[in-house]
């Protein structure tokens, strides 16, 4: 039967717990409930098991491990964001008359109301 940790407020083990609750956390034996979301390539994140405790949350529902929440932000740190940013080409925006235009001109709205 698996054993899992159990931690009080400030991180103490007060005890365990057994059965199969899922995947342990390498980092402390408690019950991990997130993976890791750092992206590793070809559309795959890292997948290492966290507990709550143990995660790094680096923005809403993203939640790294801690190697590599510290490359995140050594890599935010030093401009790594700002310049990525930089390369970001927005999407031309096309004004609601155009389109108002186009179906008008092209008879793509048809009255029911005669």
């Amino acid at each position: 039967m698996t054993i899992y940790n159990l931690f009080d407020e400030r991180g103490r083990v007060v005890g365990n717990i057994r059965g199969d609750l899922g995947p342990h956390c390498p980092d402390c034996m408690g019950v991990a409930d997130y993976l890791c979301d750092y992206p590793v390539g070809d559309d795959l994140t890292c997948d290492r098991p966290m507990c709550e405790r143990c995660l790094k949350c680096v923005a809403p529902n993203i939640h790294y491990c801690a190697s590599h929440a510290k490359q995140w932000e050594n890599f935010r740190r030093n401009g790594g964001v700002a310049q990525q940013l930089k390369n970001v080409v927005p999407f031309p925006a096309t004004p609601f008359f155009f389109f108002l235009r186009q179906g008008i001109e092209g008879r793509a709205y048809v009255s029911t109301r005669h």
